[in-house]
């Protein structure tokens, strides 16, 4: 399930802000306000960045569900913002 040599990156404050700011404090798969953390779209584990245009609000029910998954993999919908 990817490469589990690879250390994760840590997202810091100042880039979380900036992700649920765009985000409207809203989790980007099913719209829940509550309990939300930072996903990465791809995850790191296939290549993606700590970057901002691969990073979302995610509640962390669907963050748990999406796993270390593309939301296509794990049959989830980005939703617009």
């Amino acid at each position: 399930w990817g490469n589990d040599n690879k250390k994760k990156q840590k997202v810091d404050h100042y880039l979380k802000k900036n992700v649920f700011e765009r985000d409207a404090y809203r989790c980007r798969y099913c719209g829940e306000y509550k309990n939300l953390e930072i996903d990465h779209v791809i995850p790191e584990s296939k290549g993606g960045e700590t970057k901002i245009n691969n990073l979302v609000a995610a509640c962390k029910k669907c963050n748990r569900k999406k796993r270390s998954n593309t939301p296509e993999q794990a049959g989830m919908i980005l939703r617009g913002i």
